[in-house]
């Protein structure tokens, strides 16, 4: 009944099964391999991606099918997305193409007068154009967006319920590549979830993990889920 699309292949749901909730890298972008899938041969049991290609919070907090199979999972991994395909108080994104920037606010016209909004399809343009307008003006933003990242991010894992994992995959420096996102951010709504799982890439700038870093990563969330359905 889900309006999202997944990737597939489709899993049996009747049985016991852990959830992944996450955007570009739950979903596997680049990879014939995503994590889950690695999970899934590691500890012999059903993994199901629900990963979305550019997703928020948003995509999944909107959408009861997902809400319902991840309250229902052993254990559901929610990836710690970007903040920058969220709607708030200065746009509205697409409800489950998140990257899609579909109408800008009063306030949002008010604060970038010069800005003919009518002239951005995706959020990522639009940031990067008002950024570079007036990164002063661009901080009041960036602010509103890691507000509304908290408390989309924190209701997203009170509504799992006791369940949640959290997956925090950061680049080089200990940072998350998630955009927008801070460790404090994360740490924030962490106690939201039973655990936080930490992943750390060798390279700053990659924001895409390949089929290498997805193999790590999935040795790694299977080890932590062993622990925790023991």
């Amino acid at each position: 009944m889900s309006r999202l699309t997944f990737r597939g292949p489709e899993k049996p749901l009747k049985g016991r099964y852990i959830a992944f909730i996450g955007g570009t890298q739950t979903f596997g972008r680049g990879t014939n391999t995503p994590f889950p899938e690695i999970v899934e041969k590691r500890i012999g049991r059903t993994c199901v991606n629900l990963g979305v290609s550019n997703g928020s919070v948003d995509a999944f907090v909107n959408d009861p099918t997902v809400l319902n199979l991840a309250r229902e999972a052993d254990l559901t991994v929610v990836e710690v997305m970007g903040a920058r395909n969220l709607s708030n108080r200065f746009y509205r994104v697409h409800p489950r193409r998140n990257d899609r920037f579909l109408q800008e606010s009063t306030v949002l016209k008010a604060l970038y007068p010069e800005i003919d909004f009518t002239e951005f399809d995706f959020t990522g343009h639009m940031l990067q154009t008002l950024e570079e307008t007036s990164p002063e003006r661009f901080d009041i933003l960036v602010a509103e967006l890691r507000e509304a990242w908290v408390a989309r991010m924190g209701g997203l894992l009170r509504t799992i319920g006791g369940n949640a994992v959290l997956l925090s995959i950061k680049n080089g420096q200990g940072q998350p590549i998630a955009p927008f996102v801070t460790n404090d951010m994360i740490e924030n709504v962490g106690a939201e979830a039973i655990a936080t799982i930490a992943f750390e890439q060798p390279s700053q700038a990659m924001r895409l993990l390949g089929g290498d870093q997805h193999r790590i990563l999935g040795e790694r969330v299977a080890t932590r889920i062993q622990d925790l359905l023991n």
